[in-house]
């Protein structure tokens, strides 16, 4: 089993933690989300940032447009393959999520040896 988890918003330390120790009976692996999408786009994509992704995918200025045109884009499999997306740094990066784990009282590991 894979789970996404969004970093930059996990408000309920309490339930997730409850949640970790009761997959722990399974093979399961978290994977993390660094900081938003945005800024998983911009590193699989090698953009410089956000304003450069979202020039180039959609002509846009700011991340609600983007956001709103990324989740209607019917072709984003050419979107992305136009940006030079590389699918191995996307999600690749635990960043902080060990350290918030630990300071949060969660044990569960990070380290996956396989990736989707």
């Amino acid at each position: 089993m894979f789970f996404v988890v969004d970093t930059d918003d996990v408000t309920n330390t309490e339930c997730f933690s409850k949640n970790i120790k009761l997959l722990k009976l399974y093979n399961f692996c978290l994977i993390v989300q660094h900081k938003n999408l945005e800024e998983e786009l911009c590193f699989s994509c090698n953009k410089a940032n956000n304003k450069k992704l979202f020039n180039d995918f959609y002509k846009v200025q700011s991340a609600d447009k983007f956001k709103s045109k990324f989740c209607r884009d019917k072709g984003i499999d050419l979107t992305l393959s136009n940006n030079d997306f590389n699918f191995k740094n996307f999600w690749s990066r635990s960043g902080d999520f060990s350290d918030w784990l630990k300071k949060n009282g969660i044990s569960a590991s990070i380290e996956c040896n396989y990736k989707v």
